[in-house]
């Protein structure tokens, strides 16, 4: 799923449910972006549940947690903080993506999601620009409502919803 862009077409996104642990798949996420990172931010992560079983697409959340966590590396500065942060209740889990990094101009926010659209202080990072559209898409699929809370230089926290479907 990871580097595959040029097949990507919203369409082909379907729903792969099985049954499994949110916060160990979130664990190892996190662990697999920090040794992508190699120490060059302090990161964190903090869950609320030891456990959160749902029945979802483990490949769709995974693909949000790593773009999120692998942007928020990319356009923070060395040594800040990124912060992964989950919370959950019988009915729902809220996922935070936290970092220090340069934000997102406030007229800029509503475009974010589109297909290869890159924020005018991206600089000179690589990207597509693919990358949120397909976590936006990925969202959908799972049921999950994304919200963004970003200011230029002061960083951006990304908030994933995630309802749990009942048991039948």
């Amino acid at each position: 799923m990871f580097g595959k862009f040029g097949k990507y077409h919203p369409d082909a996104i379907r729903l792969n449910a099985s049954r499994f642990d949110l916060v160990l798949a979130l664990r190892q996420d996190f662990e697999f972006v920090c040794a992508q990172d190699r120490g060059a931010h302090a990161m964190q992560f903090c869950s609320g549940p030891a456990s959160w079983i749902l029945t979802s697409d483990r490949e769709r959340i995974r693909y949000i947690a790593v773009n999120l966590l692998q942007n928020a590396c990319k356009y923070s500065p060395p040594a800040s903080v990124i912060r992964v942060e989950l919370q959950a209740d019988d009915r729902a889990a809220c996922l935070r993506v936290s970092d220090e990094g340069i934000g997102i101009p406030a007229a800029e926010i509503a475009e974010l999601f589109s297909p290869f659209y890159r924020a005018s202080n991206a600089g000179d990072r690589p990207g597509t620009g693919m990358g949120l559209a397909v976590v936006k898409e990925s969202a959908q699929v799972v049921g999950a409502k994304i919200g963004i809370d970003s200011r230029a230089d002061r960083g951006t926290t990304f908030t994933v919803t995630l309802a749990r479907t009942p048991e039948r």
